[in-house]
């Protein structure tokens, strides 16, 4: 995780260094990143001084150890006064104590691995499960990815005829094409085999799928493979939970929609497990099986299921159980994996929707890392373009200006605006106003520049 948050910073010309005590781990992040990688623990006062913690703008703890990162953070506020300290802290119950809700041991801000996937699984849930969906913070606008195929009426359209084909109120702001990431003009051409992204409000995205021949029909039935941490939070949002539940969890289910219950069904190989998730919730049908085992999609019904999620610790059953799923006929499935390499191969074996963990986590951390009013960043195309949302500030450079003059960096799209109670798409005229939230896409190499524009003036020196 700490290489992929790495390479992402050093993509966007951020000078990073790395603390890393493997020395093999170190030998393998210094051949492949270009940045400075030094073999050492981190709570050893030498080696932060010598990875430059004395002039660093932010610190970030990210190894397996909860108590270490905590250490480390409080290290480096106490011995070298570095603005910004992260923490990755997995366990539960060290989040259920008013840590999260003050700065604790000079932590700034906590980041849990296994909460930020939950949520994102949730939200897949909430908007249907068809295709991984991209959802903002502040706006009702979503972005969802669809393959054309041959019956598509995307298929051999240039994207200036589509309005005149689909009378709904979309964007397409990326096109991927193999292993080419479009951003396309009205004149762009959508072929066969192209993913095309396409962004609209909810409702526009409901109207989409009707004129593509899918029925809207709510999940009722669902699976969830694995009963650890995320399939636990998972659970207690499919089924509400009772008082006991700790607050922490508590807190999750009311950040998301919630739906009418449903009908869950649970496969979990750790009996342990299994027997805490059938005392806690006794709505679930918790089995205590092996879903590789033969013969069990059968012998206990898990065939008449509409959704299954797979949220074990192992990425290549998650997909191989997803992909026989789709094979039984299970229509729709939710992959967990734990790096963005089983992400990609999911995607080309054809599997709904992918959460990838790490991906998800190096996002959030970005979000906290980003300059100016930016809430919400989403990856796309293979990891090379970024959706950003994020509210105008007062005194920012884009602040009072028409779009045609903010000299935003190549091929970067402001595609949405919201302003009071009112979304629309803007064109070269729309000036941008203080409050305003808006969507823009922009490749990851300029990050920064969008950074420069939407930050106060005063606060970018």
């Amino acid at each position: 995780m700490g290489l992929q948050v790495a390479k992402r910073l050093i993509d966007e010309h951020k000078d990073v260094s790395i603390i890393e005590v493997n020395e093999e781990a170190a030998r393998y992040a210094a051949s492949r990143l270009d940045c400075m990688v030094i073999t050492g623990q981190g709570n050893n006062l030498d080696i932060l001084r010598k990875a430059g913690a004395e002039r660093a703008e932010y610190f970030i703890a990210l190894t397996g150890s909860d108590e270490i990162n905590m250490i480390c953070c409080s290290l480096v506020a106490a011995e070298f006064r570095v603005p910004h300290k992260v923490a990755r802290v997995r366990n539960v119950e060290y989040l259920e104590t008013q840590m999260t809700e003050q700065r604790y041991l000079g932590i700034d801000y906590i980041i849990n691995p296994e909460t930020e996937a939950a949520k994102n699984i949730i939200q897949q849930l909430d908007t249907g499960a068809r295709n991984y969906v991209m959802v903002f913070e502040n706006m009702d606008i979503q972005i969802q990815r669809i393959l054309v195929d041959d019956n598509s009426p995307f298929a051999n359209k240039a994207v200036h005829q589509l309005p005149a084909i689909l009378p709904i109120s979309f964007v397409v702001p990326v096109i991927q094409r193999d292993l080419d990431i479009i951003i396309p003009d009205g004149n762009s051409m959508i072929l066969e085999g192209d993913e095309v992204y396409v962004a609209a409000k909810e409702e526009d995205v409901k109207r989409l799928y009707q004129v593509l021949g899918e029925k809207e029909n709510q999940v009722k039935h669902i699976l969830l493979v694995g009963g650890g941490a995320i399939g636990r939070l998972v659970l207690q949002h499919l089924l509400g939970g009772g008082a006991s539940e700790p607050g922490f969890l508590r807190r999750l289910t009311r950040m998301v929609r919630r739906r009418n219950s449903r009908s869950v069904k649970v496969v979990e190989r750790d009996y342990a497990k299994c027997k805490l998730l059938s005392d806690k919730y006794p709505e679930a049908l918790v089995i205590n099986a092996d879903i590789s085992e033969e013969n069990i999609f059968e012998e206990e019904g898990l065939d008449q299921s509409e959704l299954m999620i797979t949220a074990t610790e192992n990425s290549e059953l998650n997909i191989v159980a997803g992909l026989y799923a789709r094979k039984i006929g299970i229509d729709r499935a939710i992959t967990l994996v734990r790096s963005e390499n089983y992400a990609h191969i999911a995607e080309e074996l054809g599997i709904n929707v992918i959460v990838s963990l790490k991906n998800t986590v190096v996002n959030s951390i970005l979000r906290y890392l980003l300059k100016g009013n930016i809430s919400t960043i989403q990856t796309a195309g293979r990891g090379l373009i970024d959706f950003l949302e994020l509210q105008v500030e007062s005194g920012s450079r884009i602040a009072g200006q028409q779009i045609k003059d903010l000299r935003l960096p190549p091929e970067t799209l402001i595609l949405y605006v919201h302003r009071a109670d009112r979304t629309f798409i803007p064109d070269g005229n729309s000036s941008l106003q203080s409050g305003d939230h808006v969507i823009i896409l922009a490749r990851k190499e300029f990050v920064p520049r969008i950074e420069e524009l939407v930050t106060h003036v005063k606060d970018a020196h």
